[in-house]
């Protein structure tokens, strides 16, 4: 159960706060990848999450094609100054997919972890292994 309805800032996208500290961020089937979307989806991302730092889990439905020239930006730039995600897991039906984002994040180094997954429940696994949990 999340703990807070998700949240579709437009009909490609469904935001859900998952459990403590790990948001999830879902591509439906007819989404295809655009900075419109990616903006619409970070900005859903912060008004969700405000100040508080995050892991989170981006789910991409095997039906979404690569768009080749989106993986030419760092679309997370904005975290080495703001820094509000933990960890980044990617869950990619398509290998694909799961290639390119493989590639990207190698291209484009991170300031947290990130690790690409073929199954949803290892990836939040993994991300639970990131969240900071209060003592």
């Amino acid at each position: 159960m999340p703990l807070k309805p998700p949240s579709s800032p437009n009909a490609h996208i469904t935001l859900t706060l998952h459990e403590p500290g790990i948001l999830i961020q879902r591509y439906g089937p007819d989404a295809r990848f655009t900075v419109a979307l990616i903006k619409a989806a970070a900005r859903e991302c912060d008004r969700l999450c405000g100040r508080e730092p995050h892991a989170m889990l981006v789910v991409i439905h095997k039906s979404i094609p690569v768009n080749p020239d989106l993986t030419n930006t760092d679309h997370f730039h904005d975290q080495r100054r703001v820094q509000r995600i933990t960890a980044l897991a990617i869950h990619a039906a398509d290998r694909t997919m799961r290639g390119v984002c493989k590639f990207y994040f190698k291209w484009f180094p991170q300031p947290f972890p990130v690790r690409v997954f073929d199954d949803e429940e290892e990836a939040l696994a993994w991300l639970r292994s990131h969240v900071s949990r209060p003592i």
